[in-house]
């Protein structure tokens, strides 16, 4: 009975050590939001592999050209995947691999708000170019000298708010 149990323990340990081979790539989707000037963010999550044979992503906003935002926690079980990203206001990611391995369907979720968001296996192919962040601002010259050359001082009635 022993050597039941432990057979049946090493293969659901197999099983999830062979999804969890199946994560790493480029995913990409496209979360619906009303604000968006398109009506939609496009995202793009990478999931690697560290020297510690462990699972590593960074999601990338690229409709808005920030840098990449490495997640917080990112965790398999199965076919399921969770990854926390704690710089988004604590936003969770939850989906299942489709059987082929090209897809993960799931939900994104930010304040509470779940939002459908289901993401692609990209091929070199078909991955969306991400751009690069803008630059950082440029820092004053330590020699310069600001001054102010007009202040301009307006009375205003403190009975007419605005």
């Amino acid at each position: 009975m022993k050597k039941v149990l432990w057979v049946l323990a090493l293969c659901i340990c197999s099983g999830n050590a062979l999804f969890a081979q199946l994560f790493p790539g480029t995913w990409q989707g496209a979360l619906k939001v009303p604000q968006a000037p398109n009506g939609e963010f496009r995202i793009v999550l990478k999931i690697s592999t560290t020297a510690e044979d462990r699972l590593a992503a960074d999601f990338y906003l690229i409709d808005q050209r920030r840098p990449a935002i490495p997640a917080t926690t990112i965790a398999t079980n199965g076919n399921t995947l969770k990854i926390t990203i704690g710089r988004l206001n604590t936003g969770v990611y939850e989906g299942r691999m489709s059987p082929d391995g090209k897809t993960i369907n799931g939900t994104w979720t930010q304040q509470g708000m779940p939002s459908p968001l289901n993401l692609t296996r990209a091929t070199p192919e078909t991955a969306w170019t991400i751009p690069e962040p803008p630059p950082p601002p440029k820092m004053m010259d330590a020699n310069a000298q600001p001054e102010f050359e007009v202040a301009t001082v307006k009375p205003s009635d403190p009975n007419r708010p605005g």
